[in-house]
C-alpha cells in the first residue's frame, strides 16, 4: 500500500469524525441549521450559531433528518424564550375579596331582569 493511499484514508477518517453546522435559512425570528458529520460536535456548533443569531435565548422547535439518506440532520429554531405553559383552569382558584378585589354580585343570565341588580328596598 502506498503512503499516499494511507494518508488519504486517514484524512477521510478524520473528516468523518468531525462535525459541522451550516446555516440554511435565517430571518429575524429564527432559522434552520443543517448538521453534518459527528452529531455532538455539529450540534455544539449549531447551538453557538443560534445563540449568536438570537443574541440570547432560543428554542429548538423541530429536529430531524434532512430528508436524504446521507446522514444530514436539520434543526429549526425560534429566537426568544419558550412560551410558558398555560395553567390548568381547574387548578386555579378565583381571587377572594380578602385578596383586595371588590366583591361583585353575579347575576343569573336566565332571568329576564338579569341586567338589573337586585332591589335593596323592602
Amino acid at each position: 500500500m502506498s503512503l499516499r493511499l494511507m494518508l488519504a484514508g486517514a484524512m477521510v477518517l478524520l473528516i468523518s469524525a468531525c462535525g459541522s453546522a451550516r446555516q440554511v435559512k435565517r430571518d429575524a425570528r429564527g432559522g434552520t441549521i443543517s448538521l453534518h458529520g459527528e452529531r455532538h460536535e455539529s450540534t455544539k456548533e449549531a447551538r453557538e450559531m443560534m445563540l449568536e443569531h438570537c443574541r440570547g435565548p432560543y428554542q429548538i422547535i423541530e429536529e430531524g433528518p434532512a430528508g436524504s439518506s446521507n446522514g444530514q440532520w436539520r434543526l429549526r429554531y425560534r429566537c426568544g424564550q419558550a412560551p410558558r405553559e398555560i395553567a390548568d383552569p381547574e387548578d386555579q382558584t378565583a381571587p377572594s375579596p380578602d385578596d383586595g378585589y371588590p366583591q361583585v354580585p353575579v347575576f343569573d343570565a336566565g332571568v329576564a331582569d338579569a341586567a338589573q341588580p337586585p332591589s335593596t328596598q323592602e
